[in-house]
């Protein structure tokens, strides 16, 4: 079966339930649209389709490590705002800064995509919630 056909198959048979398990996760019915459609974006772009045995396992899987990225992502931009709630009134940051803040958080959002998992949460707890 050619790859377009097997994420047809994969998409039509677990798309309801994937968007289902997602809006538990998250609980805001356009981010678990949003993580439905990048896993199966994931999915296709890892070309290996054919080889997957347990398609629901692959893709929570998959649609987990998405998730906790955009956790991730949400905690450094909570705490970018919080840093911004403390300067002086007077001081607002142009769009051009918020545009360069945004992109450093995704650039460090893929830098840390990369490391193992270990690695990740160390650098996590230590940046984060201030652990040594």
């Amino acid at each position: 079966m050619d790859p377009k056909a097997l994420l047809a198959s994969l998409y039509h048979d677990n798309h309801a339930w994937l968007r289902g398990w997602l809006s538990r996760q998250v609980r805001c019915p356009q981010d678990a649209a949003d993580l439905t459609q990048d896993t199966f974006v994931r999915a296709f772009d890892a070309q290996q389709l054919e080889r997957i045995e347990q398609p629901r396992a692959y893709l929570s899987t998959v649609a987990r490590r998405l998730l906790c990225s955009l956790w991730r992502r949400r905690k450094l931009e909570q705490s970018y705002l919080e840093q911004l709630a403390d300067l002086p009134q007077n001081y607002a940051p142009s769009a051009e800064d918020i545009a360069l803040v945004r992109e450093a958080i995704e650039a460090i959002d893929q830098a840390l995509e990369g490391l193992p998992s270990r690695v990740r949460r160390a650098f996590l707890l230590n940046r984060l919630e201030a652990m040594p």
